[in-house]
């Protein structure tokens, strides 16, 4: 599947690991920052020396009975290098990958925490939905000439499905099956050359 470049495709999944909108503390669970702060899913990252398993170095749970991180633990805590992430701030999460942050300040706290492995260039959320079913989602580049047109032909369809979706995924699969057969090659190639 191939789509355009816009902000809603471009979007990271909701536990993405993105530092630059992680706060530097965490918060506790009855505060507001903590009941606010999104929970990043977990990753595996390098033990400092001397460790040899993550339990040495690294709190399991982000947060007192947190049910995501304690299924992370139970699913992947065998291996020696996971990296419960949760709620945890920057601060702490740079502490349990043993990297020197004290010199710095929050914002570059974000920028080195990036620079990790499996940090920072999380895949959108679009890519990830096709990669999980088996498919590629290719997004591409900005302001693409030849994908203009299909600015007007998505326009087209939505007047011929949005007004009658009920909310169930077969019925609007059909209309967008019937929709596509309404709007017919003719109008198809009248946009490209409106483009």
């Amino acid at each position: 599947m191939q789509v355009d470049r816009s902000q809603g495709h471009l979007k990271q999944a909701d536990d993405g690991l993105n530092a630059t909108i992680a706060n530097i503390n965490a918060g506790g669970p009855t505060s507001a920052v903590g009941a606010k702060k999104r929970h990043y899913r977990h990753t595996f990252q390098p033990l400092p020396a001397p460790h040899t398993d993550w339990r040495q170095c690294r709190q399991a749970l982000c947060q007192d009975n947190c049910l995501i991180c304690t299924k992370a633990v139970a699913d992947y805590g065998h291996h020696p290098k996971f990296k419960p992430v949760g709620k945890k701030g920057t601060k702490r999460i740079l502490d349990e990958m043993g990297i020197p942050h004290s010199h710095l300040l929050a914002p570059d706290k974000a920028k080195l925490l990036n620079q990790q492995p499996n940090w920072g260039n999380t895949t959108p959320a679009i890519c990830e939905l096709f990669q999980n079913c088996g498919h590629y989602c290719l997004i591409g580049v900005a302001c693409h000439a030849e994908l203009a047109c299909k600015e007007h032909g998505w326009a087209r369809l939505k007047r011929h499905v949005k007004p009658y979706v009920n909310g169930q995924y077969v019925h609007c699969t059909e209309l967008i099956h019937k929709g596509i057969q309404l709007i017919g090659q003719k109008a198809r190639l009248e946009d490209a050359r409106r483009c």
